[in-house]
Order: structure tokens, then C-alpha cells, then sequence
């Protein structure tokens, strides 16, 4: 409403009068009242509500300080949903400076990210044909040194294929991609997906995120930024990368305003649709393989179950930066993929801030996206992407006709997920 208040408000009529020596009015004219355009919004009403009810939820059961969620669809970078956790009521305005309610931190609040970036890590790696997936690589044991300072692992790996070390979310191995890369490929790439500048979403308060210059990075400074660390990005900025790989790498600016309409129906304006391939498709490709088995085997394993769909995804649980260092003890767990991995519709990310006791992304995180996502699915009646699970579905409805049980307690959620209690 405040960026496009102008076209809203429309313009006041006028009526005047002149006046005879007495002050009495003749000769009256009028200048009626144009009314305000009509913005036309790509969020979706009821999978915005159902997005905060399900933000909120972990939010309170984790007594954590907030959370955000976009969803978007990938082919085409409409916002479906933006919550925010604590949501702004206008009609309860609390007291205090500090009223957080107020913040768009989708969008406005620049974070690390942690293992999400890895992959841009890897992506970059692959487009320039220094690995496959099914390459071997040192994931140094649990712990690898740059310079002087030593990057541990939360577990210790050795050797582990390209893919897993990415689906195990290993540290170590992720430096070694980047550092194969070398820092100025590695920067070029982190440009090319759009960090350090803004998405250009239609709404105030866009933060660009931070990326140092190249010349401001320290010898170990590529260690850190291939794991997400001395990098701050928004959610924005990631579901955009990830919906980028959802596309096959073709990156779309992500956007609220589908078009703004005038009183009789005229198009105002429509949105300029920027897309740009970041990589190839050959690298797209493999890149949704690496974050398939991330919830087949990764880190998110167990923590997404949607029947009869594929998943694409990469957790992140990365540590909150206080006084220059990092906190041991606030995260910001997230989780962020697309839905269903072999024909994406949907790209989400979900972030939760400052939870109290379980941390991790694929044990906090991922399981928001899941609920997300199944009411998303059931909502625009997208069809499950697994064939075996279709043809079951088929053949449960073969026998169920042939028995002449039509009419009998049939159900009209669409995907045949269970989001029927909203």
C-alpha cells in the first residue's frame, strides 16, 4: 500500500461555485472524483493464511524469536505466499522501538545462510567441469586448515562421493570444491546468482545482502563463504536461486504484483519478467540429483514425507554472528527445495530464528516446508511426479469403480494429501 499509494488513492473530485456581489453561488461546475487502480497481487489469500498458521506453530513450540517462508512458483517467479513470524497487525501497534512485528525479514533481514550457499559451491564447480557426482573427494576427516585457521565438521568424513558430501552437508568437502574453483571463479559465480544486489521484488525495504569484494578476502575467506559463512543473503535471494535451479537454471526475478488495472479494466502496468541462465541445464540437472538425495539420505532425510512426490532440498543450520563471532548457542535453522523435483511447481523456503533447543535444519526447518508444501499440493491439485505411486493410484481406482463404490465417501482434496482440516 505505501510504495503504490499514489495509484490507490485516486484523485478527489471538486465542485465550484462563482459568487455574485452577495455572495450567493451561480454558475456551479464540477470535477468529479477519479477512483484509485486496482492492484492485482500474485499472493495467493489462503496459502498466505495457511503459511503463517504453519510458520507459527514451531515458532511458539520452540519459543524461537521468528521465522520467515516464501513460496513461489519457479517458472514463472510469482510470490504465492510471504509470512513473516511475528506478523504486523494494524490495529495492535505495540510500544517500543524495537517492534520486530513490523519487519519484513523475508526480505529486509540479511542473514548467513550456512550450508544452504553450498549450493552455489557446487553449481559453480559443475559448470565449469571440475567434477561429476559420482567423483570421490577428501572430506578431511572431520576437520581441514586454511592459513592458519582450522574449519571443523560436525561429523568426521573421509572420502565420500561429490553427492554425498553434499547430501551429508560435509564441510569439508565443500571447502575443497571451492578451493578447486578458486576464489575469483568462485566469486564471478556467487555475482551470476544474484547475491550482493536486490531481487527487485515490488516492495520497500529490500536489503542486497553483503558480499565483501574480492580484495577484502582473507586467505581462509573462501573456506568460509563455500559453507555460507561471511556472506549475508535474504530469503528472498535464495528462493530465487533455488526456484533458478528448479527451472533448470533458468533464474526468475521474483515478484508480488501480477498487474495493476485502472477503473475501466485497462492494464496500468505488468511486470517486466528478467530471467537470465545462471548455468546450464546440464548442471541444473545435476544439481537437483545432489538435493534429491539430500532427503533421500542427507540431512533432511525422514524430515519430509509427501507420498507420491519428489523433493528437492538443502538444509542449513547456520550459527548467529554476536560481537564479530560466532554464537554457540543461536542459529537460524532453514530449509530450503522445490516440490515435485521432476516437474517443480513450487519452490520454499523456510528459516526459523533463534530456536531454543533443537537447531538443526532438517530437524526444524524441513519439517514447516513439508507442511507447506502439502497444502500447497493439495491447494492447486498438483498431480504426484512418482509413477509407481501413480499407477497404484490408478489401479486402487480401477477397483474401487469396478466395485461401484462411486459416490461412496470420496474425497475432493485434490492430491490425495490429508490438508483437508483447513
Amino acid at each position: 500500500e505505501q510504495k503504490y499509494d499514489d495509484l490507490l488513492s485516486g484523485k478527489a473530485g471538486e465542485i465550484a461555485f462563482d459568487r455574485d456581489a452577495t455572495g450567493r453561488p451561480y454558475n456551479r461546475s464540477a470535477t468529479p472524483a477519479i477512483n484509485g487502480a486496482q492492484v492485482v497481487l500474485t499472493i495467493d489469500a489462503v496459502l498466505q493464511h495457511k503459511a503463517e498458521v504453519l510458520l507459527d506453530e514451531p515458532v511458539r513450540m520452540t519459543r524461537a524469536k521468528g521465522a520467515g517462508a516464501i513460496v513461489m512458483d519457479p517458472k514463472t517467479g510469482e510470490i504465492l505466499a510471504l509470512a513473516n513470524v511475528p506478523t504486523f497487525n494494524p490495529n495492535e501497534r505495540p510500544e517500543g522501538a524495537n517492534d520486530s512485528s513490523r519487519a519484513n525479514r523475508a526480505i529486509g533481514w540479511p542473514y548467513e545462510p550456512g550450508s544452504i550457499f553450498k549450493i552455489v559451491t557446487y553449481a559453480a564447480a559443475f559448470e565449469e567441469g571440475l567434477f561429476e557426482p559420482g567423483d570421490m573427494i577428501n572430506c578431511g576427516g572431520g576437520q581441514i586448515t586454511i592459513g592458519r585457521r582450522v574449519i571443523r565438521d560436525t561429523h568426521p568424513y573421509g572420502a565420500l562421493t561429490i553427492e554425498d558430501a553434499f547430501a551429508k552437508s560435509s564441510n569439508g568437502g565443500a571447502i575443497r570444491v571451492a578451493m578447486r574453483l578458486g576464489r575469483e571463479k568462485f566469486f564471478e559465480y556467487i555475482s551470476r546468482f544474484g547475491f550482493g544486489r536486490k531481487a527487485g521484488i515490488e516492495l520497500p525495504g529490500e536489503s542486497r545482502g553483503i558480499v565483501n569484494p574480492l580484495e577484502d578476502w582473507r586467505i581462509d575467506s573462501i573456506g568460509s563463504v563455500a559453507i555460507g559463512q561471511e556472506v549475508s543473503v535474504t530469503l528472498l535471494q535464495i528462493v530465487a536461486v533455488v526456484g533458478g535451479v528448479a527451472n533448470r537454471a533458468g533464474w526468475v526475478n521474483p515478484h508480488v504484483v501480477k498487474e495493476v488495472l485502472a477503473q475501466d479494466g485497462r492494464a496500468l502496468y505488468e511486470p517486466k519478467i528478467e530471467t537470465r541462465q545462471v548455468v546450464s541445464e546440464r548442471t541444473a540437472q545435476m544439481m537437483v540429483r545432489l538435493m534429491e538425495r539430500v532427503v533421500t539420505h542427507g540431512t533432511a532425510r525422514g524430515a519430509i514425507n509427501l507420498a507420491g512426490y519428489s523433493v528437492a532440498g538443502k538444509t542449513g543450520t547456520p550459527q548467529k554472528v554476536e560481537n564479530g563471532r560466532m554464537s554457540r548457542t543461536k542459529y537460524m535453522p532453514s530449509f530450503a527445495g522445490f516440490v515435485p523435483a521432476a516437474d517443480p511447481r513450487l519452490a520454499i523456503v523456510v528459516m526459523v530464528d533463534e530456536p531454543e533447543g533443537n537447531h538443526q535444519g532438517g530437524s526444524v526447518a524441513a519439517p514447516v516446508f513439508n507442511l507447506i508444501a502439502e497444502a500447497a499440493l493439495g491447494d492447486y491439485v498438483i498431480p504426484p511426479d512418482d509413477k509407481a505411486f501413480r499407477d497404484s493410484l490408478a489401479a486402487l481406482s480401477k477397483e474401487y469403480e469396478s466395485e461401484g463404490g462411486e459416490g461412496r465417501g470420496s474425497s475432493d482434496c485434490g492430491s490425495g494429501i490429508a490438508d483437508c482440516g483447513f
